[in-house]
């Protein structure tokens, strides 16, 4: 992403990611269309690419940040209310799949 776009107000940043998920989660990367995340967001095509290079950049980035926002939802979760992570690797993988979960359905 262009310096710009970390310069936006956060109301504005938040508007283009989410039409970007909801974009990409919806058409995945190859079908998506920077014209309906432009209609999604509420901004100028121009507008856009004052904050991207390109598509692809677009979707790493917001692919970046889901795997971000995941994580600390996950780390938060098991910190609050005190989880012991399991040393057996499937009882491990059970439990963070479980909390995974409530994020996804939060999100």
């Amino acid at each position: 992403m262009k310096p710009t776009f970390q310069n936006l107000p956060d109301e504005k940043k938040s508007k283009i990611i989410n039409a970007c998920i909801s974009e990409f989660g919806e058409f995945g990367y190859e079908k998506s269309s920077t014209d309906r995340i432009i209609k999604r967001a509420g901004i100028s095509k121009g507008g856009l690419y004052e904050y991207i290079s390109r598509k692809e950049e677009l979707f790493l980035f917001i692919v970046e940040y889901t795997y971000r926002e995941l994580y600390g939802f996950l780390e938060k979760r098991i910190n609050e209310q005190g989880i012991s992570l399991p040393d057996d690797i499937l009882e491990r993988v059970r439990l963070v799949s479980e909390l995974a979960i409530d994020f996804y359905l939060e999100h």
